[in-house]
């Protein structure tokens, strides 16, 4: 579908506003997603003639035609929308990942890696849209933006964070938002270990979630969704704009099948295969592996941040 069309409908998302607050739909519960009714998905206007292609006469469509049996190699980089190496400027800690004290000229060089197709960039809520109304872009975005278009001819995906356990120095709301909804204390279980006890308790901008089932979260995200809209709505550069409520534990469920009914795709940071929680990785592999054909998934990485042992067997 056309990206502006996705960011047009991104805007459905802020049915979020309609959980909690008692609209004609049912509440919808987790459920297998095999043999699931999710809909008859879009129109496609601009489609690929599928053929057929009659070669023989009479019916050839041209008569001196030949199949192309192979496509041609190419020595370069050939770039392809949705495809590609994708090159992380920024993600879970913002700016601070870059480790140099130029982090422009660090921010360029990013840019400038040849084998990346496409730039990724996380910034928080707060940072995009510190007031009500408006979006306030930070340098670092805004380099980046500029790198893309002028210089490198690279698409951008962005995804916005409403929870950031890893910004120890502000949390990832706006104060406006803050101050408005309440907050609740993570509960983290058995499962999530003490490791991860320690990296979300140890920081007091993460310890908490907002109440996204509030009446004025939805009303305060569903502006954010319109200004980025607004902003963005048809822009060739933009691959993609998510946003990421993390942990929130309020709703998900519903909220994944309502988007995806709008056609969205589902995207996953990644699949542990770890028996302490095999349950959960057996929940995402069947949402993943059953997603409807006209949509698509994405997966940051499928196996653990390293290479597997040669001497174990990887299912």
């Amino acid at each position: 579908m056309q990206r502006g069309d996705f960011l047009k409908s991104t805007v459905a998302t802020a049915v979020a506003a309609e959980l909690g607050m008692g609209k004609a739909q049912a509440k919808v519960p987790a459920h297998t997603w095999g043999n699931y009714d999710l809909g008859s998905g879009p129109q496609v206007a601009d489609h690929l003639d599928q053929g057929s292609f009659p070669q023989y006469p009479p019916d050839a469509i041209v008569p001196t035609d030949e199949v192309v049996m192979t496509t041609t190699s190419s020595e370069e980089v050939v770039p392809n929308h949705g495809k590609g190496l994708v090159t992380y400027i920024t993600a879970d800690s913002g700016t601070e990942e870059i480790k140099s004290d130029n982090i422009p000229q660090a921010t360029e060089d990013l840019v400038r890696f040849v084998p990346g197709q496409q730039l990724y960039i996380c910034p928080t809520w707060r940072e995009v849209q510190p007031w009500p109304g408006r979006l306030e872009m930070p340098d670092y975005l805004k380099l980046v933006l500029e790198l893309a278009k002028k210089k490198n001819n690279k698409r951008v995906g962005l995804r916005v964070q409403m929870c950031a356990p890893d910004y120890t120095h502000e949390p990832a709301l706006p104060d406006f938002v803050l101050e408005k909804v309440p907050k609740v204390d993570l509960v983290l279980s058995d499962q999530e270990g003490s490791a991860s006890a320690k990296r979300y308790l140890g920081n007091p901008h993460s310890r908490y979630q907002p109440r996204f089932d509030h009446p004025f979260f939805p009303q305060a995200f569903k502006e954010l969704v319109g200004l980025w809209a607004s902003e963005f709505d048809g822009n060739p550069l933009i691959e993609f704009i998510g946003t990421q409520p993390d942990y929130s534990r309020v709703g998900n469920s519903e909220l994944l099948d309502r988007t995806v009914r709008r056609n969205h795709w589902i995207r996953s940071d990644t699949i542990f295969i770890d028996n302490e929680q095999i349950e959960i990785d057996n929940e995402q592999i069947e949402a993943l592996n059953n997603h409807p054909p006209w949509t698509a998934t994405l997966l940051e990485h499928g196996l653990p941040g390293k290479s597997p042992s040669p001497a174990v067997a990887y299912e």
